[in-house]
Formats: C-alpha cells, structure tokens, sequence
C-alpha cells in the first residue's frame, strides 16, 4: 500500500520539494465529507499538511455529514 499511498509518496520525495517537478504542479484542493467511513477526513487533513510541508499549494474543504459516495 504504500507504494500508492500519496502521503508515503510526498514523504519519499522530500527532497524533490525544491526542485522543479513541484514548482510546476498546479493548486490542489482536496474535498472530504465529514461522516466518510472509508477514509477518516483527517486524512485529508494530514495531506494536506504534508504537501504544503513539501512546498505545494493545497487546500482542503470538509464537507459536514458527507460521506465517501455522497455527490459533493
């Protein structure tokens, strides 16, 4: 799993965060309900956390009593 686990995946390459291949990324915003079984929405948060650590723009947005198949 960690092979595809995009938290291990910014880990890895903390030493990429100055480099090029980030600085050409574009902004992420990242959407979680609230009430989502599947993935804690404080996942989401520590992404984000983690990409902005890593130098990228990211943002997330919770939405309350959503879960992972709700439409958003």
């Amino acid at each position: 799993m960690r092979k595809y686990s995009p938290s291990c995946l910014i880990e890895d390459r903390q030493e990429l965060k100055d480099s090029q291949v980030f600085k050409d990324l574009p902004r992420f915003l990242l959407l979680h309900g609230t009430e989502d079984r599947c993935v804690p929405y404080q996942k989401t948060h520590d992404l984000v956390y983690k990409m902005r650590s890593a130098g990228l723009d990211a943002h997330h947005k919770l939405y309350e009593g959503k879960t992972h198949t709700d439409s958003i």
